[in-house]
């Protein structure tokens, strides 16, 4: 990860002062990913399209979600969320997430039924790089993914 690579180097103590102690999640959001941060990192010459990794996913049997969609530094969340489900052929978004606040779960949830995709839930467990968060339950319980929220994909899903 680059940040621990940074704090091996005293020169750039005075810039991570600057900038507050960061942990490993945190300061890929909020400056590796981020076109503010001065450790802005462009890598999207490095992506496929959109819509060409959805094909691949597609072609493969699978489902294409769009992950945890408000934790991204869009500038304008909700019109970024709502771009990605209306021009292309994602078939779903993530509506339960434990880093999303209620009016965040409904709007995603609003999203979904509005242009007719598919809803998912994850808890983004990633075992002790994440250990505030629990595989199924999230943070402190405050993820239940309900059959219902999935039962439309699912049976997509098996009938690939």
């Amino acid at each position: 990860m680059i940040e621990k690579e940074l704090l091996k180097y005293p020169e750039n103590e005075k810039i991570i002062k600057e900038i507050g102690e960061f942990k490993d999640i945190s300061f890929f959001r909020a400056h590796q990913t981020n076109k503010n941060s001065i450790f802005y990192i462009d890598e999207t010459k490095y992506y496929p399209e959109i819509n060409e990794l959805i094909n691949i996913i597609h072609k493969s049997g699978g489902l294409a979600f769009l992950a945890h969609g408000y934790i991204y530094p869009f500038e304008d969340k909700d019109k970024e969320i709502e771009e990605i489900l209306k021009t292309t052929n994602i078939d779903g978004i993530e509506c339960e997430y434990p880093l999303f606040s209620n009016e965040e779960r409904n709007k995603a949830k609003k999203l979904a039924k509005k242009y007719n995709k598919f809803m998912s839930g994850g808890t983004d467990y990633h075992a002790k790089n994440k250990p505030n968060i629990e595989l199924g339950t999230g943070i402190n319980n405050n993820i239940h993914i309900s059959k219902n929220l999935i039962n439309n994909w699912i049976n997509k899903v098996n009938k690939i």
